[in-house]
């Protein structure tokens, strides 16, 4: 064994340069892979952690009297499955000389929400002071969309508690509450916004315990309850039992009268959420995936260069009557040990890293996002890269010691003979030779495996495009997410049904419109389970609700529904559903497709159905909810238009009479940055491995430049022909893996958007995908000048005297 360790001590002071590279190109590789995984593993437990550190409540109860929510918390205090309860109360603040018409702020006289339960995370400022009455933390999203900051003051109009009873009266009311001044505090991140939805609710505040006490005459909705839960499934259906029939509301009764929580955290946030992270830490593990397979081809090449040099030693010790094993072991000793140290750095380098990750959602959820060590990851990860290269170095040193056994020539390649019948140029035959011919026995050349990593490089850049662009197109177009129109203004004037009735009339003659129309929903009861129910009326202009498979209903008695609603009814396009008529009978529609809905609060996109409006009408629970829909023409100044339609009609334009993409859109950008990631990685990788084969061959055939040189090559001659071996491999390379890459890439777009609801096919960056082409070549003809001008410049005498 001391003949073994004094070898590769030998090896190691005579190939010390190709070591360190390929310590390096080792940590590239290993640190790549470990950030990954150790991204994927943050990234899948973020929203639980933070339920934990936040003491998140499990449900809320929402009274419809001022005398509820004082008996849910009694009775909640009870409850031995109940580990943490707070009363929270809301009011209407309609901010005065801002883009954002009002928020909700919530107020806790107890000081236990959004302290005790449901705590935020702090970004900015603190908390509001429990004696300061006017103090507010704002929720990260009202403070994007209003513009203030911490410190800075806000008016605000209120309704007094006779306003709030007539909104189901006498309609929108005026604002008789006092006008408030607030001041912003703090900024905080809140568990139920981590989806990211823009709806009317989105935007809200916490105020401070003394908030309600400081102003008497505001009017006050009705409490709410919110509950953390205790043994799982059983404990929160105990704690539902008893609280539920507290709340005394209509709106919980479902078809067969049972009574359910109005909110839950499940249904509010931790599903999207959920669904948001998991993608995000799938497409991580894909990431480490992809990169240790392609990262293992390159490292393999780099393990088989820095064994070239070693053919000839093993020769001279198999000569010697050195056993084979030994002299393998002696042979990888030095790659082992350079892999050992890249592995080790990798290891460094992703604990270093690890604050970069997770991304998305992931990212907001994450409550300690500084360096993460991650021991049980990133060792056993750094582990196995050093068996595996220590592996692979010892069956190469093996295969190494046993060449001269069989010293039989291998055949040209075809395109290599091909080249030579065709009379091509030598210089240009000898580079297609270098590109396609692996050598003699006695020094091999990995042209398969550059081919594969070369390919994938190519096939991962290609489609990380198709699903980086499939991304934006999604997101830039709303039609393809239920919003067909330009804007969903608000109109908060009361109106006579006469003032309405010649409004809409004023609008549909307006040219200034390309179309006007009329969205209404409603809930409804399909099979005996409830959802929205939906009519789009259009009175000038062409409008309509995007329509995924079959067609939209055109008569009374059919229906399309959402593909997750579909998926829940168990029914497809032509049967027949039962839906509950106001009288307490059942109506007969037929499926007749899907939809894509507008995003509404607490409803997804792909859950509902759309009527023609008087099926709507004939099976609504109640009166509908109208909105009036615009389509502004194409190039038009919208920010004068609807200057002008405000001061012709009265309408407000805010944040949410806009498109605004759902949660479900949103969070699959978390898909394109990794996909991104992962076009510049396989980029990397693959000129890497372009670089590694040049070396490599340009090694291993040295003698055989020397020849070339003897016989008359100039130096430019053998610096083309390694430039046409690098265009060769980049050629035929681009011809398999941009195909490959494009096919691949709408096959993980597919899977990656299947669960939005939205229209989402595949889209191809047809521009991109071409320019791959000059663009790969270029990258290929700069990565191989170095390898091609060593070649030129290598001295033929000292080879053609080892020969």
């Amino acid at each position: 064994m001391a003949v073994a360790w004094l070898i590769a001590r030998i090896e190691l002071r005579r190939n010390w340069r190709g070591l360190l590279g390929l310590a390096l190109l080792v940590t590239f590789v290993a640190a790549a892979v470990m950030t990954a995984t150790v991204g994927a593993d943050r990234a899948s437990t973020s929203i639980d952690r933070f339920r934990v550190w936040a003491g998140a409540s499990d449900a809320t109860y929402q009274g419809d009297n001022y005398s509820a929510s004082e008996k849910m918390l009694a009775a909640a205090a009870e409850l031995p499955d109940v580990e943490g309860v707070a009363e929270g109360h809301l009011i209407n603040a309609f901010l005065i000389d801002n883009p954002v018409s009002d928020i909700a702020v919530f107020s806790d006289p107890a000081g236990r929400f959004a302290r005790e339960v449901d705590r935020p995370i702090v970004l900015e400022g603190r908390m509001p002071a429990d004696d300061a009455p006017n103090e507010i933390m704002l929720n990260e999203l009202s403070a994007t969309l209003t513009g203030l900051g911490v410190g800075e003051h806000v008016q605000a109009k209120t309704w007094s508690q006779d306003d709030l009873e007539a909104l189901f009266s006498a309609g929108v009311p005026g604002f008789g509450g006092p006008q408030l001044d607030l001041v912003v505090v703090g900024i905080g991140r809140f568990l139920d916004e981590l989806p990211g939805d823009v709806a009317r609710t989105s935007p809200y505040a916490v105020g401070s315990p003394a908030f309600l006490d400081a102003h008497p005459g505001i009017g006050v909705w009705p409490g709410f309850v919110s509950v953390r839960v205790d043994n799982g499934v059983e404990g929160f259906q105990r704690v539902s039992d008893v609280l539920s029939p507290l709340q005394r509301s209509d709106i919980i009764d479902d078809f067969d009268g049972s009574s359910v929580p109005a909110f839950t955290a499940q249904a509010q946030y931790i599903d999207t959420a959920r669904r948001a992270v998991d993608t995000l830490a799938i497409g991580l593990l894909v990431f480490a995936l992809a990169a240790a397979i392609a990262g293992g081809f390159v490292v393999g090449q780099a393990v088989l260069r820095s064994l070239a040099r070693a053919s000839a030693t093993a020769t001279t010790l198999d000569q010697l009557g050195l056993p084979l094993s030994r002299t393998a072991t002696a042979l990888a000793i030095p790659t082992a040990v350079a892999g050992s140290i890249g592995a080790v750095a990798g290891m460094v380098v992703a604990i270093a890293a690890s604050p970069l990750l997770p991304v998305g959602l992931a990212r907001r959820a994450e409550i300690d996002p500084g360096v993460r060590i991650a021991p049980q990851i990133v060792m056993p990860l750094a582990l196995l890269a050093m068996v595996a290269i220590a592996s692979f170095a010892f069956l190469a040193s093996l295969r190494a010691g046993v060449a001269d056994v069989d010293d039989r020539r291998r055949r040209p390649s075809g395109l290599s003979a091909t080249a030579r019948r065709w009379g091509i140029r030598p210089t240009i035959a000898t580079g297609i030779q270098l590109a396609t011919d692996r050598g003699e026995p006695s020094r091999p050349v990995p042209v398969r495996a550059a081919f594969v990593a070369l390919t994938i490089g190519v096939a991962g850049v290609a489609g990380s495009a198709v699903v980086a662009t499939s991304w934006h197109s999604l997101n830039d177009q709303p039609g393809r997410w239920g919003w067909n129109w330009s804007t969903m203004p608000d109109l908060f004037e009361e109106r006579s049904a006469e003032e309405l009735q010649t409004l809409q009339d004023r609008l549909n003659a307006d040219p200034r419109l390309a179309a006007v129309g009329e969205l209404s929903s409603t809930g409804v009861f399909i099979n005996g389970v409830a959802m929205n129910g939906t009519s789009l009326t259009a009175f000038a202009g062409d409008l309509s609700l995007t329509r995924r498979d079959g067609r939209l209903p055109s008569g009374a008695s059919e229906i399309a529904l959402g593909t997750q609603t579909m998926s829940d009814l168990a029914v497809t396009i032509g049967d027949p559903v039962d839906v509950r008529t106001p009288e307490g009978g059942t109506r007969r529609f037929t499926v007749v497709g899907t939809a894509v809905f507008p995003k509404e609060e607490g409803v997804s996109i792909d859950v509902g159905a759309a009527f023609t409006p008087d099926g709507l009408a004939s099976v609504g629970a109640e009166q509908a909810l109208t909105s009036a829909i615009l389509v502004y023409p194409e190039g038009v100044d919208v920010a004068a238009l609807e200057t002008g339609l405000t001061r012709d009609y009265g309408f407000t334009f805010t944040s949410f009479s806009r498109p605004q993409p759902p949660a479900a859109v949103t969070n699959l950008s978390v898909a394109a940055d990794i996909a991104r990631a992962l076009g510049w990685f396989f980029a990397a990788l693959g000129a890497l491995g372009l670089l590694h084969t040049l070396v490599i061959s340009s090694a291993r055939r040295s003698a055989h430049l020397a020849i070339l040189r003897t016989l008359g090559f100039e130096r430019s001659q053998v610096r083309l022909a390694v430039l046409v071996q690098a265009t060769v491999l980049g050629v035929v390379s681009l011809l398999v893996g941009l195909p490959a890459g494009w096919i691949g890439g709408r096959v993980v777009w597919r899977i990656v958007a299947s669960g939005t609801g939205a229209l989402a096919p595949p889209a191809t960056p047809w521009f991109l995908l071409v320019a791959l082409v000059p663009i790969g070549l270029m990258v290929t003809w700069i990565v191989s000048w170095w390898p091609a001008n060593s070649a030129a410049h290598q001295d033929p005498t000292r080879h053609l005297g080892t020969e």
